[in-house]
């Protein structure tokens, strides 16, 4: 028996309300907003946010929304809502074990969670893909680490790279200047990108797979991927980590492991 079931809705997640301090990349919270927001609302909503000293504010996207039953986007294609699904199910799953009740126990927590729910997510739901009757040809440009796009990973890691540099040299305004004009450049390579301050990299960041993060979480769990020989083994050894330290241990074990038996 599966618990809890595979259950989930198509529709429209809510928006998001992202909020990071100006002086530092750092999600400070977070608030759910109903769907459908003109581009004005956005702005005003991220006005009003930014009235609060020391704020940066976003108003994302959500592809999907982990509760039970989970919201999942129907606006996909048919591979990216089974992946979609498979994350928010995998949420649903993990809340119930150490890893997903420790998931806001720290920033490191945040992206092994939500890295995690990607990396299985995806290889869930192209298997579920498959069953529907269709291929996996070509999975991989669905991926954000896409070659495709090796232009915006570059800006938008560089641009989180030296962002970081210049806030902790007190440099805020200088720092916004700078991600000011990497938008256009990214704009100008036919990225729509909207908005890229503080809270966009607090919140994309978590993802570390995502270009927007420079978090080393995203090699360390495909690496420990590779120790199982099935994606069912590999969500059950993650859902019993508790902190980050834990998972660092799990990975230099399985290390050993496999030096030893060579």
């Amino acid at each position: 028996l599966l618990i809890p079931p595979t259950d989930f809705r198509l529709g429209d997640p809510p928006h998001i309300l992202i909020t990071s301090r100006r002086d530092k990349i750092e999600l400070t919270g977070s608030k759910l907003i109903k769907p459908n927001l003109e581009w004005s609302d956005r702005t005003e909503i991220e006005s009003k946010a930014e009235q609060y000293e020391n704020t940066s504010a976003l108003v994302d996207d959500l592809a999907g929304l982990g509760t039970y039953p989970a919201i999942v986007s129907d606006k996909d294609e048919l591979r990216q809502l089974m992946r979609t699904a498979a994350h928010e199910w995998l949420h649903n799953y993990w809340i119930l074990k150490p890893l997903g009740r420790n998931m806001w126990s720290s920033q490191n927590m945040q992206i092994l969670n939500e890295t995690a729910a990607d990396l299985a997510g995806n290889e869930l739901g192209d298997e579920a893909f498959e069953v529907l009757g269709n291929t996996t040809v070509n999975s991989y440009r669905y991926d954000s680490l896409n070659p495709g796009n090796s232009h915006l990973i570059r800006i938008l890691r560089e641009t989180r790279t030296v962002v970081e540099e210049m806030l902790e040299n007190g440099e805020i305004e200088k720092a916004e200047q700078y991600m000011d004009k990497q938008l256009w450049n990214l704009k100008l390579g036919g990225y729509n990108i909207r908005k890229l301050n503080q809270a966009y990299f607090a919140f994309r960041g978590n993802y570390a797979e995502s270009p927007a993060s420079i978090s080393p979480i995203g090699q360390e769990l495909r690496e420990l991927r590779g120790y199982f020989d099935n994606v069912g083994d590999f969500i059950e050894s993650l859902s019993q980590i508790g902190d980050y330290g834990q998972f660092q241990y799990v990975l230099n074990l399985k290390r050993k492991q496999l030096f030893i038996n060579k």
